[in-house]
């Protein structure tokens, strides 16, 4: 039988000036010999989300929250729903797992005003609203899946300093909560820089990247984020700085030729400066086209 991708339309551009990566770390019994244990018997130990919001100029401010679960889901989840508002979801797989453990374990505590989370859950696969770095890596399934570390080491971004996935929850049986958190976060920062690959592709500008990079790296280290720090010192981020650099000097010499111009206009016509002593009121200065 042919296999048919089922036709896109462009509501998967996935727009980004307001975006919240999304990861989470779970726990979940195991047994000897078994693979890891199916979605439903995960349990959520820490959801980290770092919001991203890019203004007018192309500055991207940032904040990141990790909320924690055991003992206090109900609160967990409206903690999350607030930071889900607004905002464009950006997950690894968060469809295939993150997203269907939360919605369980809102069921289960009987936490059903999570109208943001119950959309995500529901929400088109092939449209902007949750940007599922997984399918749009693997072109909705068309080509082989890759982990999260995997794509970011091909892409030449650190990831997993702290921990990795099939640790944690012995790291949670031996109380290790800080170790579970920072890993997360530090899985959220690689998303985050995924997806600046990816949208910069996506929408053939390299600028997204530059920006979202540089200003990420500012903000790990502004925030004191040291578990964090190998997603700000890297060969990426210091080419971003390095052509950041290089827009901000061009913008400074185009703004310096420009007064330079003026300036010689305004020689031209006898006009030494504003303030010129001898100037009156009746002065039609402001009537000249410069």
């Amino acid at each position: 039988m042919k296999y048919t991708q089922k036709p896109r339309n462009s509501g998967d551009a996935h727009p980004h000036d307001r975006v919240a990566v999304v990861d989470i770390e779970t726990h979940a019994p195991t047994y000897e010999g078994d693979d890891f244990p199916v979605w439903p018997l995960h349990r959520p130990i820490c959801a980290s989300i770092l919001t991203a919001d890019r203004d007018d100029l192309g500055v991207v401010g940032f904040s990141l929250t990790t909320i924690l679960f055991p003992g206090r889901e109900t609160k967990a989840l409206a903690d999350l729903e607030l930071l889900l508002s607004d905002r464009v979801i950006v997950t690894f797989n968060g469809r295939g797992f993150d997203l269907p453990v939360l919605a369980l374990t809102a069921m289960k505590h009987r936490k059903f005003d999570t109208p943001n989370l119950s959309n995500l859950s529901r929400a088109n696969r092939y449209g902007g609203q949750h940007c599922d770095l997984a399918d749009q890596f693997s072109q909705y399934g068309s080509a082989r899946g890759a982990s999260l570390a995997t794509l970011c080491a091909a892409s030449n971004i650190s990831v997993k300093q702290n921990a990795h996935g099939d640790e944690v929850s012995k790291l949670y049986d031996s109380g290790e909560i800080e170790t579970i958190k920072k890993y997360c976060e530090e899985d959220v920062a690689a998303t985050y820089l995924l997806f600046l690959h990816w949208i910069a592709f996506r929408h053939s500008d390299q600028e997204l990247l530059v920006t979202g990079c540089a200003h990420l790296a500012r903000f790990i280290e502004t925030e004191g984020l040291d578990h964090l720090l190998a997603h700000a010192r890297y060969a990426r981020t210091y080419w971003a700085h390095a052509e950041l650099n290089k827009r901000m000097a061009a913008h400074l010499v185009r703004d310096l030729k420009i007064a330079a111009s003026r300036q010689i206009g305004r020689s031209s016509l006898g006009i030494i400066g504003d303030d010129d002593e001898g100037s009156s009121d009746d002065d039609d200065d402001d009537q000249l086209p410069f």
